[in-house]
């Protein structure tokens, strides 16, 4: 109310026309505030202490026929409350989402509130059973995959001869505001890689550093180098299902350095 009440120049002014119209168009604002926002809550409040009640007077009661009655007006007024409860999320949930500047991402997190939260998984194998484990995964899927007959180098020659694509010698230089163009189209992930950058971090100082980015990654390109370091991830183990100390039952998840992504856009 101390809001909407007009102040001293606004009578002395006369800006509302009149003290009896500014009373009735405060009185109008709180009576729609009511009305959209506040009777929702209200009307919760409201059966959950008559829920409440007839649920204390029931557990009270003497005879069998009250407590008939009473049970069966606890589970009516039960049924009401929950109807509300749902309503008035309902009403929030749709407000949040139309009022938000992305709709779409606003409706995900909203679906993914009302989603069971999974239990946190705990093992109590060592980084280095998990990294051995597949590292030898790896391995033995490699060692069962059968040699082929040609050097795999050896296609691009053969393909250029026949017309089916360029052998590259040379690669078109990037320029700073390709660079940015690249890392700011990057969704904005929080997760850091090995050497403990992420994309937000990389997106909120492009402006900033895509001079010397850009030259190194031409450097690269020059000198047909992919550096060692863009090859090295942070990989990190994902429960599956299962026991939890099966080490099998994980699968990883690499995160690849972000310098490495940037210099993959350029091929």
């Amino acid at each position: 109310m101390a809001e909407l009440t007009p102040d001293k120049w606004a009578v002395l002014l006369d800006t509302q026309g009149g003290l009896r119209a500014m009373a009735a168009r405060t009185n109008m604002q709180v009576t729609d505030w009511f009305r959209h926002d506040w009777a929702l809550y209200c009307n919760i409040v409201a059966v959950d202490f008559v829920r409440s009640s007839v649920h204390d007077r029931y557990k009270s009661a003497k005879s069998v026929e009250e407590q008939i009655k009473l049970y069966s007006t606890y589970l009516r007024t039960n049924r009401l409350y929950r109807s509300k409860v749902t309503d008035t999320k309902r009403a929030h949930n749709v407000q949040f989402i139309e009022n938000s500047p992305n709709p779409c991402k606003a409706a995900w997190e909203v679906v993914n509130d009302s989603r069971s939260k999974k239990p946190k998984v705990v093992s109590s194998s060592s980084p280095d059973s998990f990294n051995n484990f597949f590292v030898d995964t790896v391995e033995e899927i490699v060692s069962s995959i059968p040699a082929g007959l040609q050097d795999p180098l050896n296609f691009r020659t053969i393909n250029s001869e026949h017309g089916q694509g360029p052998c590259l010698s040379q690669w078109k230089e990037v320029t700073p505001s390709e660079v940015v163009k690249i890392v700011k189209n990057f969704k904005a992930s929080s997760s850091p890689d090995i050497y403990g950058v992420s994309c937000k971090v990389l997106k909120a100082v492009i402006d900033t550093v895509a001079v010397p980015l850009c030259t190194a990654i031409n450097s690269c390109l020059r000198q047909g180098v992919f550096p060692a370091k863009l090859k090295v991830a942070r990989t990190v183990p994902i429960f599956k299902k299962g026991n939890a100390e099966d080490i099998a039952n994980y699968r990883p998840i690499s995160v690849l350095p972000i310098m490495s992504k940037v210099l993959e856009k350029q091929f």
